[in-house]
This record gives C-alpha cells, structure tokens and sequence, in this order.
C-alpha cells in the first residue's frame, strides 16, 4: 500500500481513505473505512462505464459492491477489502499454482462468468490481476457495472489466457498458443478456450462442469492457505496516512517500475495493475509564458510552471513540408516581415501534458516544438484569427490529468488540444474529451486500453505495438543476424511490455529465428537467473519489453556473465536513467522508439539549429513532432474557413481526418478510425555509444500486424 498524496481526498462517500492501494485502466483504489469502521476498497473510476446503480450479479467469487455513487471526486464503487494476495503476486511467491489448483480455479471463475452471463452481461476486462485469491476461492474484481462488450466468447478466450498463466507463470505468445508447459490433463480444455474460432469455444457452463465449479476450502497449495490465513489475522491499521506539504516529491516504491501499470506484487485488496512511480505532488499544474511579436518572454530554457496563456497574433502560414523550417530561416535572415492578418477572432489550441512529472522530457519537447511553430505563424502568416496556446501540466497522474482535460474541456475558446503525454494518463484524459467532443490529437501516447472509445482522438504516431513489429527487422539488417532470440516479458511494464514482445513473436519468421520466451513477474530485481536461463539456451540476441531500471538490470546481468549478442528495446527503456543505471553495460544497446532525432534526421532539415537558438539547448524527444502537429492543426482551422464552414470543433476535427500532411519528421494522415495512416517510418533506431543514444535512422518497415 501506497500514503495518500496531497491531491487525494480525506474521504469519499464518507469513508475515511487510508492509502492507495493500486491504480489500473478502470480507476485508481484507496484502502478506505467506512463510518462503521469496515475495511474497504474502495476505486474511483477513470471513465465509468454507466452512472453506478448497484450490484447487477451475485456469486461467491465475484466481489460484492457494498456501496458507491457520484459527487465531486467522480463515480466510485466500494467493495470488502479482500486481504489475499492477488493472482500475479502469488504466482510470483510461490511459482505456478498446481494442476489441482489451476482445475478449482478455472471452475469457479467459469461459474462466475456463467452468472454475468446468464444476466446478459460480460466482464469484458478479465486477466490475472483482477483476480484476488482466498481459502474458499478466487474473488473477480471490477464487476460494478459489467457490460455486453464483445461476446461471451471473448470472456471464455480470456479465462483461458488467465489458467495458461496459473498453470505455467506466463501468458501465452503465439497463435495458436504455446501450452507445451501445460499439465496433459489441462491441454485439451485449454485448447477449447483459446480456439481462434469463437464458435468452437466452450461456454462457461459446460467449462464449469468440466472443470469442477465448486470446490471450496483446500483447494490451494498449504503455503498459499498459510499466507491467506496470516493476512486475514492481520487487518490493515486504521491509522490514517498524512500526506507530505505539496509539491515534495515522495519516495518511489522500491518494486515499481518508472512509467509502470504492471500486475502488482504487493497484491492485497482490490488491486488491478500498479500505479506509475508518483512524480512531483499535486493537481494539474498549467503554465503560462507571454509572448509578443514571436518573441516570448520566458526564459530561452524555461518550461512553463503556472495557468495562463501564450498569446500569439498568428499573422501568416507557411506551408511545412521537408525544407520549410530552411525556408523560415531565409526569410528571418533578410528580415523580410510577414503581412498584417486580420484582428478576427481569438482561438485557442490546448496543450495537455507532463511537463514535471515521469515523462517530462517528452513533455518538454512537444512543449518547445509547439511554442516554435505558432511563433512562426506569429511572424509570417495570413490567418483570419489569432492563435493562443493554453499550457496545463497533468503532472503525469491520472486524476490530475482528467482535471487538466476537464479546465481544457470548459473554455469554448479552445478548438483542439494536443496531447497528453503518457500512457498511464491517456485513457483518463481521453473520456473527458471524448464526452465533450474536443477532439485531440496524441504525440507520445503509444497505446490506449480503450482506443475504439475515443472517436475524437487523433493518433500522431504508430502504436508501441507497430513500432515493436520493426524489432525483427532491425535484428535481421545486423551484420549478425541472430538465430536465436531471448524474449523477456517483464511484467513490471504490463502492457508496454506485453505489446512489445507480442509483436516481436508475430513477426519473427520462425522458419530462420526460434524464440526463447519468458516472463518476469513485476517487482523483479535480480535479473541473474533469467539470464542464466537464456544464456543456457544459447540465444544471440535479446529482446526487452520493459522500463529503464529493468532495461538496465538486464544490461548489467548479461555484461557479468560475458555475453556479447544484441540486446534491444523499446521506447519505454529509452532513457537516461538506462544509461546512468548501466553504466558500460549500456553501451551497444539498441532501441526502436516513435520519434525521430531532429539534430541528426536529415528530413528535419533546420529545425535543431532553431531550436538551440530559441531555447538554448538540443530539442528533446516529440519536440519536432510537436512542431509538426501544430501547424497541421493550424492548416485545418484555415482550410475549414476556405470551405465556407464555421470554426468549432467538431469542423475541425473532420478536417483534420482529411489532411495529409508532410512534416519535418513524417507524413501525418489518419485512417477512420483516427489511428496513425502516414507513410512515414513505423519506427526509428538508436544505439548507445558513448553513453549518449545515437539516431541510426528509421527502421525497417514492419511486415505484419498492429497494435490499434
């Protein structure tokens, strides 16, 4: 369990919170008492899925709402706090659950899901971290307000997924998948779940009666029994945690990843995936720097710290395209002033982003790129309105980043906003936008848990799944093309990792490259045996789905044991705190990531040079990219005018999905359903050399599959 933060509430729905115990997609959970002094858990919900009317479905191993309701700090469910660990963690103590386990197991959550089922519903959301496991059976979280999404089928599929995992440690990779560890008196049940034809699945009923849908009390091994018994025996204090002054960062959990949402290992209460490392204390900061004849008065490196807005009198465009920035520093050059534009109304682009918090070096950047592009429009355009920029810091958490899009949401000003930054914040941030119909157009964020939700969201860059397609590629372009390939699924990094390594499996061509896959659960540190593992299987290569930190472990692990192959990641590891971690160990590391390097990129043309200029030091990561949405968004507003339509969101938004556009980094255009559809590189490669990342350029073009 996590101290409260500054920015949490003393209490919701007149229970007194007493530490967070985890955050997922869904919303984020507090150890709570009620006035009677009940531990709960209680979960604010991110995006609720329907305004909360009580429990739907009751079964022994779905966990009971005892309560819940709406006021200022949004939606929220509170359930009986389960003192057991959750599945993730146990697997994590104690291995593999044994087969006799695994049977109860799959039985009892069959009945339960027959229950959802019978009542027209799904779960819809289903994997080992909603499960939590006590002496008479396994609780299923995040039942408050199930709904039909997808089929049955799918929650079948699901279940399937969640056994493979008690019965190996890990989620199956392929398709078909592979159940070789599998016990032979689960491989045909299991086969019938994960059948790639819906049709051919069982449904829950008949799995329940294959499988046995009522075992009760023994059904786990002695030492989980035991430490269920000991967790009952100690109830959580009643003490409440006192939040330190604001503003003081507070100290990361030692078993939590960087940017992680991973299964937690703590595992006690109503947990889903774990909560990013907090960053600075809280509520959504915004900033404001002044800006007057495309000469801002902030400081040449400040980052805006407070509310306000940059105004700027945009008098001209000019249209980008792979030279346009060079064109711009003619014309600067021979001090040739742009025409006068029209005193027409004032509209606002809003940035939402992190630019204190765990990713604030992309936030920087989109920052800067951004705040270059409108003073060029300041200087040399011809537009009927004038532009301002409206900065807010969601601080890289997720509550924060729903009040950053709700200030966004309330101006009738802003027409767009570009942003957020993270993952852990999008799906926060997106339903607030997505119920006001503001559209936003995302830079960094490679995955969102719920994107078909989110019509208005517009995605500037291929997914961390399509970005992990081009891995195999850039394997194979090596001088040493690798035969064998250690895949490390490090759980600490949930879904980033799981993307990345699922794209590298489907894209491998398994008649030249065969895959040594193994997972990690969250919270590892001793990186030792799982290298001893794959140095035993004789791999040339290594390919790493998670965190800086863990990236580093690993690094050091393999430079001990005098291995020489490749080793890569993705985006997520890309970042200083790898190279400081690993020291020498880091050096040839190699990493596909979605933005480009624009002091090194040839098609970036003048833009570093600028850019050191205007702030004094190399552009950070998005920075270009940043410079290239807002002048995208800025052609949209201008074109919906030519067409005789009227300047509101909706307008647009339609013209936006329209557009293609040539940027100084890639191609920006959009399929319909407003995922990333340029032309432009799926990826970029970098190298560690010299303790700095080295831009190796783009990578091969995937040859298979997406993310979205």
């Amino acid at each position: 369990m996590e101290p409260l933060r500054p920015s949490d509430p003393p209490r919701i729905g007149g229970c007194r919170l007493l530490g967070r115990l985890g955050e997922g997609s869904t919303g984020l959970v507090y150890l709570a008492r009620s006035v009677g002094g009940t531990p709960l858990a209680l979960k604010v919900l991110h995006r609720p899925r329907r305004p909360y009317r009580g429990p739907v479905v009751h079964h022994p191993c779905l966990v009971r709402v005892v309560g819940g309701g709406t006021d200022e700090n949004g939606t929220w469910v509170a359930y009986p706090y389960e003192p057991g660990p959750a599945l993730p963690a146990a697997v994590a103590a104690h291995g593999p659950l044994p087969r006799r386990s695994v049977r109860a197991l799959g039985g009892m959550l069959a009945d339960a899901l027959g229950a959802l089922h019978a009542a027209g519903l799904t779960h819809g959301g289903l994997h080992p971290g909603k499960i939590l496991l006590a002496a008479d059976g396994p609780r299923l979280t995040d039942t408050a307000g199930p709904v039909v999404r997808g089929d049955e089928a799918s929650d079948i599929f699901a279940l399937g997924q969640v056994l493979v995992y008690a019965a190996t440690g890990r989620t199956p990779y392929d398709d078909p998948a592979d159940l070789a560890d599998v016990p032979r008196s689960l491989l045909e049940v299991l086969q019938a779940c994960l059948d790639p034809d819906p049709v051919l699945r069982p449904v829950a009923r008949e799995l329940s009666e294959e499988l046995g849908g009522h075992q009760g009390e023994g059904w786990l091994p002695p030492a989980l029994t035991a430490e269920i018994a000991a967790r009952a025996q100690h109830p959580p204090a009643g003490e409440e945690h006192t939040p330190g002054p604001p503003g003081e960062p507070r100290a990361r959990h030692p078993e939590r990843g960087r940017y992680s949402r991973g299964y937690d290992a703590v595992g006690s209460g109503l947990v889903g995936p774990a909560a990013p490392r907090p960053g600075p204390a809280g509520t959504a900061a915004s900033g404001t720097a002044a800006a007057g004849g495309g000469h801002p008065a902030e400081p040449a490196t400040g980052t805006p710290t407070r509310r306000g807005l940059i105004a700027i009198a945009a008098a001209g465009l000019v249209v980008a395209g792979g030279t346009a920035f060079g064109a711009w520093m003619v014309r600067r050059a021979k001090g040739t002033a742009g025409a006068p534009g029209a005193a027409g109304s004032r509209w606002t682009i809003g940035l939402h982003v992190d630019l204190s918090g765990p990713q604030a070096r992309y936030g920087r950047g989109q920052y800067h790129g951004i705040t270059m592009a409108l003073e060029e429009l300041n200087e040399h355009g011809n537009l009927p309105f004038q532009l301002e920029l409206a900065v807010h810091d969601d601080v890289g958490d997720p509550p924060s980043a729903a009040r950053a899009a709700a200030e966004l949401v309330a101006d009738p000003a802003v027409l767009m906003v570009i942003g957020p930054t993270g993952d852990a914040v999008a799906d926060s941030a997106a339903t607030v936008y997505q119920d006001a119909g503001l559209p936003v157009l995302s830079l960094s964020v490679g995955h969102l848990a719920h994107r078909a939700d989110y019509p208005v969201l517009l995605h500037g860059r291929p997914g961390t799944g399509t970005t992990g397609l081009a891995i195999p590629g850039c394997l194979a372009a090596g001088e040493h093309p690798p035969a064998r390939i250690g895949l490390v699924d490090d759980r600490t990094a949930d879904t980033h990792s799981w993307l990345i390594t699922r794209a590298v499996s489907g894209a491998v061509d398994r008649t030249r490259v065969a895959l040594v896959p193994r997972v990690l659960p969250a919270g590892t540190e001793d990186f030792a045996p799982v290298t001893a593992e794959l140095l035993a299987e004789g791999v040339d290569a290594v390919v790493y789905g998670g965190l800086p930190d863990g990236a580093a472990r690993l690094a050091r692990a393999l430079r001990a044991a005098g291995w020489s192959g490749t080793a890569i990641a993705g985006e997520a590891a890309m970042d200083p705190l790898f190279l400081s971690d690993a020291g020498q160990a880091a050096e040839g590391w190699r990493f596909v990531a979605g933005h480009t390097d624009p002091a090194s990129d040839t098609r970036a043309g003048g833009f570093a040079p600028v850019h050191r200029r205007r702030f004094g030091e190399d552009p950070e990561p998005y920075a270009a990219e940043g410079y290239d949405a807002a002048r995208m968004v800025v052609i949209a507003m201008q074109r919906t005018l030519e067409e005789g339509e009227s300047l509101n969101r909706a307008n647009v938004l339609r013209r936006l999905r329209t557009l293609t556009y040539n940027g100084v980094t890639r191609p920006l255009a959009f399929d319909r359903a407003g995922d990333y559809a340029g032309t432009g590189p799926a990826a970029y490669q970098y190298e560690v050399e010299a303790g700095r990342f080295r831009f190796l350029g783009p990578a091969p073009a995937p040859t298979t599959g997406s993310d979205e």
